[in-house]
């Protein structure tokens, strides 16, 4: 539609950096950010060059230009009240009333609602199933699958019609029957909102809340989008295509579409630009085959916090065999990597190349991975699809690592590729010959002034 827009997503499990780039790219001519994939839990930390940092959530990563506005197309999932938090939080930073930072968010009438009784089914089931779920329990993933399962949604265009009070009803009836599915571990503050949201009562404060939230702030909501064709348009993905709902590493994903198909339909002529951190990252369980003790030690990420829901977030070497299959699903143009300062001093950098896998290739295995007899044993070099036994292939693999010197100088200060020591100029060549994608910026710090063209 428009060769001005600039199309980002993760191609990893997410936390690749994304909301640092959309900043950078966002700058210049009043620009429009589009969260067109994922939800409201996905959130996006960034610094503005005076220092102020903002988790974005449901607000655009632009937000910090003053001129920017914030879209929520037809394919996110919401959070009305979250979004207000977050537009209270946002404006006291910025000194200015909440009002005038939602004025520069629209909401488009067919996206999904999350409510007080997703949370309560997505924290029930996974206090049931002893918290071994990829999921941070704020019911987001839960609307989905709800929608999906039991054909019951609530979209934005609804949420001040009579409809709001029948969907609440029907949630309700979805929150007993999963209750019934058996008992789950003790956690006092879900004790707590489940009694508030059970029964006759509940419903008519939920209602209640639904009025306050309307009579205090205006969320405006369109039914086309039409209106934002020819700006400076950066659509802003959330999540990572390893954790999508269906090309992800199941079962620990999310039930929503994190891939960059959306944006690419919406926007064919749009530049598909894929971020990944100069190593790896993963909240929750699951696969994760380069994951490495060590480096965690050592890159232990301060922005990261522990909740009882996403556990600490696990580190591991840079794995071009994943992003090669995310670029088979995602088909970016280019790369984009985030946090390349962070590898300064270490004693040795590894890109996995390949798997050794322990055990036996069976039907399943075939279809998933390109592989081959060595004397070692099975050797997989690419990742064809990911099935429901993938998870379990994966966690049987051993990295097969190229290795390569590193670094001591400080980057955080370069403002050109020039400037780079030469052991990092050569790691950038071979995530490039890798992962056979173009790379063509780098971050070396937090702020979008930190962001290097090569």
């Amino acid at each position: 539609m428009d060769g001005r827009a600039v199309l980002t997503c993760g191609m990893n499990y997410g936390d690749e950096g994304k909301g640092s780039f959309v900043d950078w790219l966002a700058e210049g001519g009043a620009p429009v950010i589009m969260k067109y994939n994922g939800g409201a839990q996905a959130s996006h930390t960034v610094a503005s060059p005076s220092g102020t940092v903002h988790r974005f959530a449901q607000l655009g990563s632009g937000m910090f230009h003053p001129d920017c506005s914030t879209v929520l197309c037809e394919n996110f999932t919401m959070d009305p009240f979250s979004l207000a938090v977050e537009c209270e939080v946002f404006a006291e930073k910025l000194n200015l009333p909440a009002q005038r930072v939602l004025d520069r968010v629209t909401v488009h009438e067919n996206c999904l609602t999350v409510t007080r009784l997703h949370r309560c089914i997505n924290r029930v089931e996974l206090e049931q199933l002893a918290l071994q779920r990829s999921s941070v329990g704020t019911g987001v993933s839960t609307a989905a699958a709800v929608l999906a399962q039991h054909g019951i949604g609530l979209r934005a265009g609804e949420l001040q019609t009579p409809i709001l009070r029948e969907r609440l009803m029907l949630l309700q009836e979805i929150l007993e029957q999963r209750l019934s599915m058996g008992s789950f571990t003790y956690n006092p503050a879900l004790v707590e909102e489940l009694a508030r949201v059970r029964g006759r009562n509940g419903l008519l404060h939920m209602l209640r809340e639904y009025d306050t939230l309307f009579q205090t702030y205006r969320i405006r909501t369109v039914s086309s989008l039409e209106a934002f064709e020819g700006r400076h348009l950066v659509l802003e993905g959330s999540q990572g295509l390893l954790l999508d709902r269906k090309y992800g590493i199941l079962p620990h994903t999310t039930q929503l579409d994190t891939t960059a198909l959306w944006g690419k339909r919406a926007y064919p002529k749009a530049r598909a630009v894929g971020i990944v951190k100069a190593f790896a990252t993963r909240h929750g369980v699951g696969a994760f085959p380069t994951e490495d003790a060590e480096l965690s030690a050592r890159l232990d990420d301060p922005n990261q916090e522990i909740g009882r829901y996403n556990g600490r977030i696990r580190f591991g070497h840079f794995d071009a065999v994943l992003t090669r299959y995310a670029q088979r699903v995602n088909g970016v143009d280019e790369l984009h990597v985030s946090c390349l300062d962070r590898l300064t001093g270490l004693p040795e950098l590894k890109i996995c190349v390949g798997y050794s896998f322990n055990g036996e290739p069976d039907e399943d295995f075939d279809r998933l991975f390109a592989w081959e007899p060595s004397k070692i044993g099975v050797i997989i070099r690419e990742v064809l699809s990911l099935g429901s036994k993938a998870d379990l292939y994966l966690s049987r693999c051993t990295p097969l690592y190229l290795s390569l010197r590193s670094w001591d100088e400080d980057i955080s200060a370069a403002k050109s590729l020039c400037e780079l020591p030469k052991n990092c100029r050569s790691y950038l060549d071979e995530l490039e010959r890798c992962t056979e994608i173009p790379v063509t910026a780098v971050s070396v710090g937090a702020t979008r002034c930190k962001k290097l063209k090569r």
